[in-house]
């Protein structure tokens, strides 16, 4: 099975709100997806994990290249501050012609599960689970 695993775009405003970081050269991996993404591996499945807070890439080349991979299921992490770059996330691929699900893991799901659901069709699934062993049941089944 092929997982793909996106960390969506934040911008630092989004991030720090008006907070001058401009100088400030950090960075940190979505290290919860990697996590997972090596779970996902040691089970026998092939991930791939996509970082646009790196920004090196834009929607379209990130959309053509998920539908390229052709994906069983495509799993997107989000924020509050960024569900609404998620749902966009979502939307680009399903209208680029994604069959796979699509579902959103992370804080804001977890905080409000039908509140994200409702508003954001391109969202099919929510996971509320904040441990590898929780889905371990589910990975195998088709």
């Amino acid at each position: 099975m092929k997982i793909i695993f996106i960390d969506p775009p934040t911008s630092f405003e989004q991030m720090y709100g008006d907070w001058d970081l401009s100088g400030v050269d950090t960075y940190c991996p979505p290290l919860g997806l990697l996590y997972i993404a090596s779970f996902v591996r040691k089970n026998g499945h092939t991930p791939y994990v996509i970082d646009m807070k790196m920004r090196d890439r834009s929607l379209q080349e990130i959309s053509k290249f998920i539908l390229s991979v052709k994906p069983d299921i495509v799993g997107i992490s989000s924020m509050t501050i960024n569900i609404l770059n998620a749902n966009k996330v979502a939307e680009q691929l399903k209208e680029g012609g994604l069959d796979a699900p699509i579902v959103v893991g992370g804080a804001h799901i977890t905080a409000a599960p039908q509140e994200t659901l409702r508003p954001f069709k391109s969202i099919g699934n929510g996971v509320r689970i904040d441990r590898e062993d929780g889905s371990k049941g589910n990975l195998n089944q088709s």
